[in-house]
C-alpha cells in the first residue's frame, strides 16, 4: 500500500484471496477493499521502513494507552486442536507471568481493530512464537519484547521481524519433547522459573 500511494495508484481495484473472514477484517482495517498481493513483500519477515510506517498508521488510529503486560497465550489453539505445537506446561506460565501483572490475550479470538490496540498500548509483550506474535509490528518503537522459541527454525525470521520494527527484543528457548516422533511443531516446554528472572529483569528495565 506504501508503494501505490507513492506512485498515486491506491485508488485502482486489487484482489486477494481471503481463506478466512478476518483476512476481510484486516483489510479493511488498512482500508484495503481488494488486494493482489502474490507474496510477502520480504521473505525473510524483515519490514522495509514502508511496510513498518503503514502498521504504524494503522496503529496509531486505534485508541490505546500504555503500560500494559501482555502476555500472549497459544492455550485456545491447543484446547481446539489447532496445533500440534503443544506449549505443555502453558498454563503454570501465564499463572507466573500473570503474578508479574501480564493480561493474557488470545489474540485469535479477538477483532482486528482490538488486537492493534491491545499490542499498541503494551510496554512489555511475552509470548511464545507464532501468528499472534506477529502482532508485535503494531508495538510502539521501543517496545520490550520476548520471544518464546519452541524450535530454532524460525529464529532468523522472528529476530528480522523484530528488530525492523525497532523494538527492544530477546528470544528464550523452550526445550521440544524427544519422544515427539515428529521433525518439526513438536511438543515443547519451558523452564518456568529462568523465563520469569528475564522477565523480572526486562520489568525493571522499563
Amino acid at each position: 500500500m506504501p508503494t501505490l500511494r507513492d506512485l498515486d495508484l491506491d485508488a485502482l481495484p486489487v484482489v486477494a484471496c481471503v481463506q478466512q473472514p478476518a483476512f476481510a477484517d484486516w483489510l479493511r482495517l488498512f482500508g484495503v477493499q481488494h488486494v493482489i498481493a502474490p507474496s510477502l513483500r520480504n521473505p525473510q519477515s524483515f519490514l522495509d521502513p514502508e511496510g513498518h510506517d503503514a502498521f504504524q498508521a494503522v496503529a496509531a488510529r486505534q485508541p490505546h494507552g500504555h503500560g500494559r503486560r501482555l502476555y500472549v497465550s497459544r492455550m485456545g489453539q491447543a484446547r481446539a486442536g489447532a496445533t500440534s505445537r503443544i506449549f505443555m506446561n502453558e498454563v503454570a506460565c501465564a499463572a507466573a507471568l500473570a503474578r508479574l501483572g501480564f493480561d493474557a490475550i488470545e489474540p485469535e479470538g479477538m477483532d482486528p481493530a482490538a488486537q492493534v490496540a491491545a499490542f499498541a498500548a503494551a510496554d512489555i509483550v511475552v509470548g511464545p512464537a507464532g501468528g499472534g506474535m506477529f502482532n508485535a509490528v503494531f508495538c510502539r518503537p521501543g517496545t520490550q519484547v520476548l520471544g518464546i522459541e519452541s524450535e530454532r527454525y524460525w529464529l532468523y525470521d522472528h529476530a528480522g521481524l523484530f528488530s525492523s520494527c525497532g523494538l527492544r527484543y530477546g528470544l528464550f528457548a523452550g526445550q521440544v519433547d524427544l519422544t515427539d516422533p515428529r521433525t518439526i511443531h513438536r511438543r515443547w516446554t519451558v523452564n518456568v522459573p529462568a523465563l520469569l528472572g528475564r522477565v523480572s529483569r526486562m520489568i525493571a528495565a522499563c
